[in-house]
């Protein structure tokens, strides 16, 4: 699937358009476009509802601001008038020649149909109406929107189809799931848009660092009012994240804030965490055999791009799970010991809640 930055602003400017196009209930007549000194401009159309596409299911990262007379969409509202794809489609505004132009020339002719494929995912709260979306990158996020719907975190699409260790889209974990740990994953301004949605807390919106961000979290917030919980912030092992060196010792963790993911397939388990907060960075991979012996696939902590602790397969590395309410795996305690002197430090220990767990992932 298509889901990079190129995508984003290509969906983002249709929605754009589409918005442009859906707010005026009538074209100007051709003899009010032109200016005529003698007499004074004609006074600025009413604000129309709009048609709100550019809200369906837009994205944290967006920066595109949306047009100020286009309304809020909350799928659930929408969800709640639908009645079939086709009078979906039907009750769209015609955008117009020009409008359909732009979005021809961007690839993105099915925006508005595709579009009604969202509403009837969450109408239906199935994913099935999803693969009739013509976009790749729109599909994504349809499915998303049918996983919220159903509570079922199960159906969040992978953040990389082709490595399960990175997990499946934090936002829709978060929404789906009913809780805000996986928004940590997130970079800092996504993370709050995250928890303000899971949180339905608009207040949280003011933390974001721009305006264009704080109006595409309260736009989140709005979008899945209705079809969001009561989220649970329980966390019953504090995440810690130690390096013990012969200089000293040195916590981080904020690291351990990010959380897991957990691989199980074949009676073993592949502990991934991939975490990066400020200047520093981890990598650490670990697999886990039937008999709970741990081999270390990968360790790397770095600040500021410098090496403080590095180990491979030749150190020795123990993982214990803590299990949750529901007999899951709920936190993970990695523990490293350096293969040898080379390695730089004496012990690297992590305790970090899991974030994802995915079962029968290769």
């Amino acid at each position: 699937m298509c889901s990079g930055v190129k995508s984003r602003a290509l969906i983002s400017l249709g929605l754009y358009v589409l918005a442009l196009a859906g707010c005026e209930d009538d074209p100007p007549p051709p003899e009010r476009i032109a200016v005529a000194p003698e007499r004074p401009s004609p006074p600025p159309a009413p604000a129309a509802a709009g048609t709100g596409l550019e809200d369906l299911v837009g994205s944290p990262r967006e920066e595109v601001p949306p047009p100020g007379r286009a309304r809020l969409v909350n799928l659930a509202e929408e969800a709640a008038r639908f009645t079939t794809f086709e009078a979906c489609v039907a009750a769209l505004p015609p955008l117009g020649a020009l409008a359909n132009d732009a979005l021809e020339d961007l690839g993105l002719a099915s925006l508005a149909r595709d579009m009604c494929r969202v509403v009837e995912a969450v109408h239906a709260k199935s994913h099935e109406p999803c693969s009739k979306v013509a976009l790749d990158a729109l599909e994504a996020r349809c499915v998303v929107a049918a996983a919220v719907a159903r509570a079922e975190p199960t159906l969040c699409p992978a953040v990389d189809p082709h490595d399960a260790t990175r997990g499946r889209d934090a936002l829709c974990l978060a929404l789906a799931a009913r809780r805000t740990q996986p928004c940590d994953a997130l970079e800092a301004s996504d993370a709050i848009t995250c928890r303000a949605t899971a949180r339905q807390e608009r207040a949280l919106c003011k933390e974001t660092p721009t305006s264009a961000r704080r109006q595409a979290c309260l736009r989140s917030v709005e979008r899945w009012r209705g079809l969001v919980g009561p989220v649970s912030e329980v966390h019953e092992h504090v995440p810690r994240a130690l390096l013990e060196r012969a200089d000293g010792a040195r916590e981080f963790d904020a690291l351990a804030q990010v959380g897991a993911v957990v691989v199980e397939r074949a009676g073993k388990r592949r502990v991934a965490i991939e975490a990066a907060r400020g200047r520093a960075r981890l990598r650490l991979r670990v697999r886990v055999n039937g008999d709970g012996s741990a081999e270390l696939e990968a360790f790397e902590l770095t600040e500021a791009g410098i090496v403080l602790a590095r180990s491979g397969s030749s150190a020795r590395t123990t993982a214990t799970f803590h299990e949750d309410d529901a007999g899951a795996p709920g936190a993970v305690t990695v523990t490293v010991h350096p293969g040898g002197e080379a390695d730089g430090f004496a012990a690297f220990v992590v305790t970090t809640p899991v974030r994802d767990r995915l079962t029968g992932a290769p």
